[in-house]
């Protein structure tokens, strides 16, 4: 009875998939739990994520879905890497957010407290650094028993100071180092997308590859809904 439910319904999406919009279809990466790119025109159904490619289809069911990005995520997740996206929020003062499947609001919002923090700790260093010289030459000219320990404790002081705001600095770039690294294609609660090491297949390929993993855990397999695909001439080859 549920696969006869089941095989209305996606009778129903094939003969009406003329009539609708184009909106409804959208284009994006598909990424599989068994580590597989699928790209191509899908639609997010309560069972589950339709996928089509030209004229091929499947329904793939949300637990076999790591996550679905779209393909400027995908390509600037391959074509970096963890450490690149570390070594960039070093120098360049960033939070490492770029690598991450989440809103481009939310990603300024981070580069900009990133950018924000580091640039204040690493300028507090740069001003007591200078007043450290300052200080330390005022101290060398100083004469003894006059004005000598004034001009010493006014030195101690600003080095001291220039430790605190250089550790606040260190701490706060290699936060966001080692951040950048741990959150490397990331969605916004921290899980892996999986993005970064998927391999990109065609429908086609995949549709074998599980097909061939479904004979091998079965020895007398029973004919099922889920082994057969129809093909219709105005749309595409539907898998279930």
């Amino acid at each position: 009875m549920v696969n006869k439910v089941r095989l209305l319904t996606f009778l129903i999406i094939v003969f009406s998939s003329d009539l609708q919009a184009d909106s409804v279809w959208k284009k994006a990466f598909i990424v599989t739990k068994s580590g597989y790119a699928l790209f191509g025109d899908y639609q997010e159904l309560e069972s589950g994520y339709f996928l089509r490619q030209g004229k091929v289809g499947k329904l793939l069911s949300k637990e076999s879905v790591q996550s679905v990005v779209d393909k400027k995520y995908r390509e600037k997740v391959s074509e970096s890497n963890p450490w690149s996206a570390s070594f960039e929020s070093l120098i360049y003062f960033k939070s490492g957010s770029e690598y991450r499947l989440i809103e481009d609001g939310e990603i300024r919002k981070k580069n900009y407290i990133a950018f924000s923090l580091k640039f204040l700790t690493f300028g507090s260093a740069l001003y007591f650094l200078n007043e450290t010289v300052k200080n330390q030459r005022k101290a060398a000219d100083s004469i003894q028993f006059v004005n000598y320990d004034e001009k010493k404790a006014g030195f101690l002081r600003s080095r001291e100071n220039f430790y605190l705001s250089t550790a606040l600095f260190l701490f706060v770039s290699f936060y966001y180092f080692f951040d950048a690294y741990i959150h490397y294609d990331t969605n916004a609660t921290g899980e892996k997308t999986d993005a970064y090491k998927a391999k990109e297949i065609p429908l086609d390929e995949y549709l074998k590859i599980i097909s061939s993993n479904q004979s091998h855990s079965f020895q007398n397999p029973l004919p099922s809904i889920g082994n057969y695909g129809f093909y219709y001439e105005k749309s595409f080859l539907y898998t279930f």
